[in-house]
């Protein structure tokens, strides 16, 4: 491999990478753009030999090294260059083409690329008109895009649903917030293998639709609900961080009235990486979750 970039590199002396777009989770990078040389394999360069072409790289890092570098690109420009500009190349390239048919060389992009392209293009939005879903979301951000419901169709939904769930790269779980039974059931209508998956949480408005059950995230986060009526919010944040792979714990109706009771639940605040409060109005709850 080594000794391959190494002649690659003595062919392209000046090649270089225009970097448009990074994106990074973790040790993961994605970078987007072009790649562009000059051929010189036939001992000169010229501007007749220069070629550009679009291009992606997948980047993984540890421990400040690179320890994988794969590139996505059509080098079908390049190819053409080192055929006409190198007789033994050419020869090459023919033989393959009347041997191995199945490759592909003749045509504009190998199978391999056409897959690669195909995957690519939906990466960084897939745009509907109504709605540009964000694919890169969990590139980016280590969690893919949450649909809100409201406002939307339930078509609209449904078809926002179908466009994630298309994704076969990522298996992350789907969260739907401020939905109705409507978008429920054109979830499920248009979306026949995740019928088992999806569920309707009618008290929150949630719909989830769950493909992991991994745990990723750190810690546990704690929801408290100061009452009865704050219990629908409450349970919108418990089934969030659920969804997200966060461990999460509940605690319901706690209204002022339940103050002598609150040491029992301190240990569960010291715990918590994270605690959130659903208080309504009323701002006492949240302050004395924060003396706890």
């Amino acid at each position: 491999m080594h000794e391959g970039w190494r002649a690659y590199f003595k062919t392209v002396a000046d090649y270089q990478i225009h970097a448009d777009e990074f994106f990074q989770t973790g040790e993961r990078l994605a970078i987007f753009g072009t790649a562009s040389g000059t051929y010189s394999g036939d001992g000169g360069a010229s501007s007749d030999k220069f070629w550009k072409v679009p291009a992606a790289w997948r980047v993984v890092i540890r421990d400040g090294l690179v320890a994988e570098w794969c590139v996505y690109a059509d080098n079908q420009p390049l190819r053409k260059l080192m055929a006409y500009t190198n007789p033994r190349i050419a020869a090459r390239i023919h033989e393959r083409k009347r041997t191995s048919p199945a490759i592909g060389l003749s045509a504009p992009r190998s199978a391999a690329a056409e897959r690669a392209v195909a995957r690519l293009k939906h990466l960084p939005f897939e745009d509907f008109g109504f709605a540009k879903v964000d694919h890169h979301r969990a590139l980016r951000q280590g969690y893919a895009e949450v649909v809100f419901g409201k406002g939307k169709t339930a078509e609209q939904v449904a078809q926002i649903v179908k466009s994630m769930l298309r994704q076969k790269a990522s298996r992350q779980n789907i969260l739907v917030t401020r939905a109705d039974k409507a978008m429920f059931k054109a979830v499920r209508r248009i979306n026949p293998s995740a019928r088992g998956a999806a569920k309707f949480h009618p008290l929150s408005g949630v719909i989830t639709i769950e493909r992991s059950r991994e745990v990723t995230g750190k810690g546990q986060i704690f929801v408290v609900s100061a009452g009865t009526s704050d219990i629908p919010v409450a349970e919108e944040a418990l089934l969030t961080a659920r969804t997200m792979a966060i461990v999460p714990s509940l605690c319901t109706t706690w209204g002022l009235q339940a103050f002598t009771g609150c040491w029992s639940i301190a240990r569960n605040f010291a715990s918590a990486r994270v605690i959130i409060c659903v208080a309504g109005m009323e701002g006492a709850p949240p302050a004395l979750s924060a003396d706890l």
